[in-house]
């Protein structure tokens, strides 16, 4: 499954893969992801970043505007996990990225 977010509003769902390497929120027309003046936004407001290992990171980029993950606020960088709540302002998204369990090896008994 590849990572996504999810922007739910009045019972409707958008979901937009995380396909790129970079994506940047606001509300100016240069942005990759131009989000409408009514969510409260900065012009450029945060941006999601690909890491390696098929994992995203949200990089705040307003120093105006707040950026949340899981209801704590987001000052520098922070790795995304399956599930992580992200609120920007008016705008709340979920980030979706179910990666495979590394497998790892285990003995029984005595070493």
């Amino acid at each position: 499954m590849a990572a996504k977010l999810k922007l739910t509003k009045d019972d409707q769902t958008l979901e937009m893969p995380l396909q790129e390497v970079s994506y940047t929120f606001g509300t100016a027309p240069g942005n990759s992801v131009p989000v409408p003046s009514r969510f409260k936004l900065e012009d450029r407001h945060f941006a999601i970043e690909t890491v390696p290992g098929q994992r995203h990171q949200l990089v705040p980029v307003s120093r105006k505007g707040t950026t949340e993950v899981n209801g704590l606020p987001v000052k520098t960088p922070r790795l995304l996990e399956h599930g992580d709540i992200i609120k920007a302002e008016g705008m709340v998204l979920e980030y979706h990225n179910a990666r495979p369990k590394e497998r790892g090896s285990f003995r029984l008994g005595p070493a």
